[in-house]
Order: structure tokens, then C-alpha cells, then sequence
């Protein structure tokens, strides 16, 4: 059996030391679990200035396209829902944890650029072919490749070998695994699962690369899977390895969502992901 420089418990109990989510984002969610009114979430988020600033700049982004512009936590909360609200809120406040990881081996504009179109194309994705309820896809795209940096941030030399080397023999969930022994999706997941996130979001990135391995959301999973192959694609900067095969027909077979219609998406999608990336400046 190969042996390995560190395993996936021991990296994430150490993830955990290094990178913790927010407090405001555990009193959102009691407030919102208590039943408190608007006015009372809205005058806990303001607290947080950068995080007003985020959300305010999100949904008065192309990704809502509200014929007016929203001036106020509280007008947001009416429109879009407590619980939307609070995903966002989630999304960019695991963003922010994780500024100035990965160190000199990553370019992080690079790296939430691809994940802002994974969560973008991942929500488009859900939304017209699963359910209109779609919001936890933008942040389990924007959230599904957090285990590249965890990695990064603890074991560099060993994860440069891993997740930077191109090799067109190999997608690099494979490198990972032989590498590491366990994949970036495995190591994100399980921080995330120690930071309490919905079961809907972690097990969606565990198998975002062998979507129909979890049956309880195939569904999720197989979204992100067809998401993250494109927004590779979409934004790598050769032509190795080919992502788009990758994907596996049966995921576009269940979700009936056909190749050409995801390619047509590139052009709003490109649009979207450039306006929300100031938020990662």
C-alpha cells in the first residue's frame, strides 16, 4: 500500500486550526433558525461592512437583474429570502476566510475566477433543468475547490506536485489521488462539514467528480459535476486536458442538459463572473 506524507483526517483537523468561518455567519443562521424578522438579520449583517458591501454588490449584480437597484440589506431580504440571503452570505464570508492561501503556487485571481464560474454555471445549470430553488449551487460552486487550497496551505512542495503540474494524461482529481491518496473534493468537503454546512452542500462536493456515487443528492452533485468540467474549459489556458470529456454522459443523460446549450451559456456567464469578481480584490 503507497505510503503518504499526511492523510485526510490529520489535514483537516489541522484545516480546522487554520481556517474557521466567520461568528457572524453562526449568528445568521440562529437568528434565521429562531425565526427573527428581517429587520432583526439585516441590522446583524450590517455589522459587518465588508460583508453588507459583498452582498448589496451580488444582488445588484447581472446575477439577479432587479429592474432597480437595491439600497438595503433589508430591501434584499424581501426579495430574495432570508435563506438565499444567508447562502450568500455563507459563500463570500468561506471566500474571504481563505484569502492569501495557496501561497506562491496560485494565482488567486485565477482560482475564484474559475470558481465564480463553476457557481455560476452550476446555479444556471440547476435552475433551468432540477429546480428553480437554485441558490445553493452558486455557493457550492464557489465553495467546491476550497480542498486545493487547504492543501496548498499545509503541505506546498508535496501539493505543487499534486494540483500545478500539467499533465494531459490525467485529470487533476486523478493526480490528487496519487499523489495524496485523497482528493482536493474529499479534503474540502470535510472542513466544510466541520464548519457545519448543509449536508446538500458538502456531499455535492465530495462527489463532484463521481456525481452518482451518493444517491440522496445525485442531483446537486451532478450539476456541480457538469459545471466544474465546463468552467475548466471555459478558463484554462491550454488546450490539455480536454474537461469537457470528462463529464459523464450518464449525469447529462439524468439531468437532460444538452452540451451545446451549456457552450451558448459562456458569453452571459463570462459577463456575470467578471462583474463578481471585484468582490475577490
Amino acid at each position: 500500500m503507497p505510503q503518504y506524507l499526511f492523510d485526510l483526517d490529520t489535514a483537516v483537523q489541522n484545516a480546522g486550526k487554520l481556517f474557521t468561518l466567520p461568528d457572524i455567519c453562526l449568528r445568521l443562521r440562529e437568528l434565521i433558525d429562531d425565526g427573527e424578522n428581517a429587520a432583526e438579520i439585516s441590522r446583524l449583517i450590517q455589522t459587518d461592512t465588508a460583508l453588507t458591501a459583498r452582498l448589496l454588490q451580488i444582488v445588484n449584480s447581472a446575477l439577479y437583474s432587479f429592474p432597480t437597484q437595491i439600497g438595503s440589506i433589508k430591501q434584499a431580504i424581501t426579495l430574495i429570502g432570508t435563506e438565499q440571503l444567508y447562502q450568500l452570505a455563507l459563500a463570500t464570508s468561506a471566500a474571504s476566510t481563505f484569502k492569501g492561501a495557496g501561497g506562491r503556487y496560485i494565482n488567486m485571481q485565477q482560482f475564484w475566477h474559475h470558481s465564480l464560474y463553476c457557481a455560476l454555471l452550476a446555479r444556471l445549470i440547476y435552475k433551468n433543468f432540477v429546480s428553480k430553488d437554485a441558490e445553493i449551487l452558486f455557493v457550492t460552486g464557489l465553495l467546491h475547490n476550497i480542498g486545493r487550497l487547504v492543501m496548498l496551505e499545509q503541505v506546498p512542495d508535496v501539493a505543487a506536485s499534486a494540483l500545478i503540474t500539467v499533465n494531459d494524461r490525467q485529470y487533476p482529481w486523478q493526480r490528487e489521488l496519487e499523489v495524496t491518496g485523497f482528493s482536493c473534493a474529499e479534503l474540502g468537503a470535510a472542513l466544510l462539514t466541520e464548519w457545519n454546512l448543509p449536508e446538500n452542500i458538502t456531499t455535492a462536493i465530495q462527489y463532484q467528480h463521481q456525481p452518482l456515487g451518493d444517491e440522496a443528492f445525485v442531483r446537486q452533485a451532478s450539476a456541480l459535476h457538469i459545471a466544474l468540467c465546463f468552467a475548466s474549459d471555459f478558463t484554462q489556458t491550454s488546450t490539455t486536458p480536454d474537461f469537457i470529456a470528462a463529464i459523464n454522459p450518464d449525469v447529462l443523460q439524468l439531468l437532460a442538459v444538452p452540451v451545446d446549450w451549456v457552450i451558448q451559456q459562456k458569453p452571459t456567464i463570462e459577463k456575470q463572473a467578471n462583474e463578481l469578481m471585484t468582490i475577490f480584490k
